[in-house]
């Protein structure tokens, strides 16, 4: 009887072994083992916080990989005063929308800098008279280039980069020749 019991919890274990190594040798991932993703640009261990899932088995990470911070950036001339001028002033009506974009190359990828800046209240901006001005755009930036990981069943398949630019202030001001 003692021989019958012992075989059977034997072959039971053996039968909880077996599963376990099945499961072991899956690619799924699951969300506890996310954590021990890590990247191997720096062999950081990226935080269940920067994963973001998707439908199904496939998950992407998303990590900085470099920043820059631009102030007073040129993003161009406001089109309502295309030409240099000698003057003391600009006046900016009331209800009137800038806008101007440029193009930018931050770390070996292209981006989009936009300036918008929409005009409340009218005023004036001073301008020396001496000088050739015309008013100009700026904005203080952080280029932001980020790595986006894309993993199917726990197994890493593609990396895309794109840069995020992060506006903290713009700026209408007169740029002089």
């Amino acid at each position: 009887m003692k021989k019958k019991l012992f075989s059977i919890i034997l072959s039971l274990i053996m039968i909880m072994a077996g599963s376990i190594s099945v499961f072991a040798s899956s690619n799924v991932v699951t969300q506890q083992e996310t954590s021990n993703i890590s990247s191997t640009a720096n062999d950081a261990t990226i935080t269940n916080e920067e994963i973001q899932r998707k439908a199904g088995d496939t998950s992407f990470i998303i990590k900085e990989v470099s920043r820059q911070d631009k102030d007073m950036f040129f993003v161009g001339y406001l089109k309502e005063w295309p030409d240099w001028a000698y003057t003391s002033s600009y006046t900016l009506n009331a209800g009137t929308t800038f806008s101007v974009s440029c193009n930018y190359n931050y770390a070996g990828i292209g981006t989009t800098v936009n300036f918008t800046k929409p005009n409340k209240g009218s005023r004036t901006i001073p301008a020396d008279a001496s000088k050739l001005s015309r008013l100009g755009a700026y904005e203080d930036v952080t280029f932001v280039k980020k790595e986006k990981r894309k993993y199917v069943g726990g197994v890493y398949l593609s990396s895309t980069y794109y840069v995020d630019t992060i506006v903290h202030n713009s700026y209408i001001i007169p740029v002089y020749k």
